[in-house]
């Protein structure tokens, strides 16, 4: 959240400096249209891109869950050493 309080901070003091120092004109006024909806659009795409599995840009979640399937196989930590004593004896004995 710090990053986007950053970043609507700057985009905030470039549109009104240049809104500011720029010498009223017909250029001046369409620059200022077309640079709102491109920095509303930056903003967007930031809080977008911060939700991979979710919105309108999503990702498969389908190669994550092959990779750690593998990983479902080591015991829990919440038992702490006494499971995983447990979990190293009960794969010698098997073997």
């Amino acid at each position: 959240m710090p990053f986007m309080v950053v970043l609507i901070f700057w985009l905030t003091m470039i549109f009104v400096s240049f809104g500011l120092f720029a010498q009223p004109s017909v250029t001046v006024a369409g620059l200022l249209v077309a640079f709102a909806p491109s920095a509303a659009g930056a903003i967007y795409l930031v809080l977008e891109l911060g939700q991979p599995f979710a919105g309108l840009m999503q990702i498969s979640s389908a190669p994550l869950r092959q990779a750690l399937s593998p990983l479902s196989l080591w015991p829990s930590t919440r038992g702490g050493s006494a499971t995983w004593l447990a979990w190293r004896t009960a794969g010698r004995s098997a073997s």
